[in-house]
């Protein structure tokens, strides 16, 4: 390690001479951490925070207008209300109580929730006047945008600031993208690659290079999703109450089995519920079509071909890697129910023209890291995650100033959907192999692996799979089967480079087509796989003392080789016996037809 430069436990490799020089670490560096980490953790009661801490994710939050980080106190519907506090709690807070997703918000003015007193001004935002540039976004590994101003109503990202934010994402940088009905969001958003061609976002005229327009907001054709409560009533503040619309996820087949796309895999099952909005965007993909959700409409002139000129830089906005062009899916539909009307309430204007029924996209993804670059996510619009959508609208009667907490099914569904954003904060992370060996090292400690490890040397071979039930369980404490399953495969697709392994799908992966898998149950498969994965790591930290360098991910290969050599032995034996009796039946079946 180079003189002047520090490890810092916050998961970031600094200068000390600059300290606003931090970046996510090498995984040498990552390496080394994990290595010396006995030496910074004291005792059990602080193992978890601390150790969490080495592979955090770092996401920057950025907004606009009149969105606040702070309390929303229903002033009026422009002012104040627009909170993503209940968002930043999520994501601080997720599943399992381990502090690993550390937010930073940002806001490009000021946050309206910001005071003037004695001390100066303070602020709910973090930072204010935020500007995107190679050293704003030093440090991060994911960019979520919530776009609020209408074209024309604040400054759009400069072309510097789009070169910027293109070189984060095309170096694996993440990021999340949203705005709501007609043009709001396109100052923020609507200019970068990718984001631009996944989501509509201009109104009333295509975008500059012909981007389609986004659904008219009170129209027949808005896309309305607002459920009825009572029955038969429609009002615009429904989308403040306990009742969600059920949206329509999209399944890719993994074998005998399907799995939702891993943003929308929650721990108690599927995520197919969402808050409910009068006018929500739209989503798309570049070429207008989706062969997994049967998904057709809106394109972009040139498709997956175009090439940028981003502030004289030629970008090839959808590029190719060994032959593979990866392109966005639909990840999630929902529907608007014809015939009705969507009353005013409180302070929100709504539309006296009945609806038109359809289905539209709402949730959008694009694996980036299959072509080299950084992935993506869009929604339909931020409705989907404001306070007044989620913990109750402040300007509307009772219950519908509580929100989904009205009620304890509400507060299931809740749940449910902050799951999802911290799925979203999980999928867009890169650097996956040195993330999963940290969940790896983490629950080690948890209480059932930690019984069963020492036993390992003095049992059979086959306690190995024992331990990966274990280790599973254990991560299913912070994290749902898809994401697992999608770090698990990440490193198999590792292994099997060297080793002539059958392919394995990934749900949604287009690399299966044309090609035959394994026939695994997905959870034992990658149970067995962390099995020995984690055995390998615990007898390098404890026997040998140390981690060292790239031969950590030799390690995790061997592990998972192991692991899965064990597993496959197993289910043949188990094939061959079923074979067995299932020939012995069939020929007694026969022998008594004669």
């Amino acid at each position: 390690m180079s003189p002047g430069r520090t490890i810092g436990f916050g998961g970031e490799y600094c200068n000390q001479d600059m300290w606003t020089e931090c970046r996510p670490p090498r995984f040498e560096e990552y390496v080394m951490m994990l290595a010396n980490y006995e030496k910074v953790v004291l005792d059990r009661a602080t193992y978890r925070f601390n150790l969490f801490d080495l592979f955090s994710i770092h996401v920057l939050i950025v907004t606009d207008d009149e969105v606040s980080y702070g309390v929303a106190d229903g002033s009026n519907v422009g002012t104040h209300q627009f909170s993503l506090l209940e968002v930043v709690r999520a994501l601080t807070h997720p599943p399992g109580g381990a502090p690993w997703i550390k937010v930073t918000k940002a806001h490009r003015r000021v946050d309206p929730m910001g005071v003037n007193t004695s001390v100066g001004w303070v602020t709910p935002a973090d930072i204010e006047h935020f500007t995107f540039s190679a050293a704003s976004l030093a440090g991060f590994d994911q960019v979520w945008l919530f776009g609020a101003e209408f074209g024309g109503g604040g400054p759009s990202l400069s072309p510097a600031e789009v070169q910027a934010l293109t070189h984060f994402m095309n170096g694996g940088g993440g990021v999340f993208a949203t705005g709501d009905h007609v043009d709001l969001g396109v100052t923020l958003c609507g200019a970068i690659p990718r984001v631009r061609s996944m989501r509509r976002w201009y109104f009333p005229n295509p975008g500059p290079l012909g981007e389609p327009v986004a659904p008219d907001p009170v129209s027949a054709a808005r896309h309305d999703t607002t459920r009825e409560n009572p029955p038969g009533q429609y009002p615009f503040d429904n989308q403040s109450d306990v009742i969600p619309m059920v949206i329509v996820p999209t399944y890719w087949p993994f074998i005998f089995w399907r799995y939702p796309h891993p943003l929308l895999c929650g721990h108690q099952g599927v995520i197919d519920v969402m808050p409910d909005h009068m006018h929500e965007g739209d989503v798309m993909t570049p070429t207008g079509t989706d062969s997994a959700s049967g998904w057709t409409g809106g394109s972009v002139p040139g498709g997956l071909g175009t090439t940028l000129n981003i502030n004289g830089e030629l970008i090839v906005e959808y590029p190719t890697l060994a032959g593979h062009q990866e392109s966005p899916v639909i990840v999630a539909q929902a529907d608007v129910i014809g015939g009705h009307i969507t009353p005013s309430s409180e302070m929100h204007t709504g539309s006296t023209t009945p609806t038109v029924a359809q289905r539209f996209a709402c949730i959008g993804a694009y694996d980036g890291f299959r072509s080299g670059v950084g992935r993506v996510a869009v929604d339909s619009t931020w409705h989907h995650f404001f306070d007044l959508n989620l913990v109750g609208d402040p300007s509307a009667p009772t219950p519908k100033n509580q929100g989904f907490n009205a009620t304890a099914a509400g507060q299931d569904v809740l749940a449910r959907i902050e799951n999802y954003f911290v799925n979203i904060a999980t999928w867009l992370t890169p650097n996956k192999g040195y993330f999963l060996l940290g969940w790896l090292v983490a629950v080690l400690r948890a209480a059932a692996t930690r019984e069963l490890i020492p036993l390992t040397p003095v049992m059979n071979d086959r306690f190995v799979l024992q331990v990966g039930d274990a280790v599973y369980a254990d991560l299913l404490r912070f994290l749902p089967p898809c994401a697992i399953l999608d770090f698990v495969i990440w490193v198999y697709r590792e292994v099997a480079v060297e080793w002539p392994l059958p392919h394995l799908p990934n749900p949604p992966d287009p690399w299966a087509t044309g090609q035959k898998a394994v026939a695994v149950n997905p959870e034992n498969w990658a149970a067995a796989a962390l099995g020995g994965m984690a055995v390998e790591v615990e007898h390098a930290l404890y026997k040998q003392g140390e981690l060292k360098g790239r031969a950590v991910q030799t390690l995790m290969h061997r592990g998972m080789v192991k692991g899965l050599t064990l597993y496959a032995q197993v289910q043949a034996e188990q094939s061959r016996d079923t074979l067995r009796d299932a020939e012995a039946m069939l020929a007694g079946f026969r022998g008594k037809e004669k």
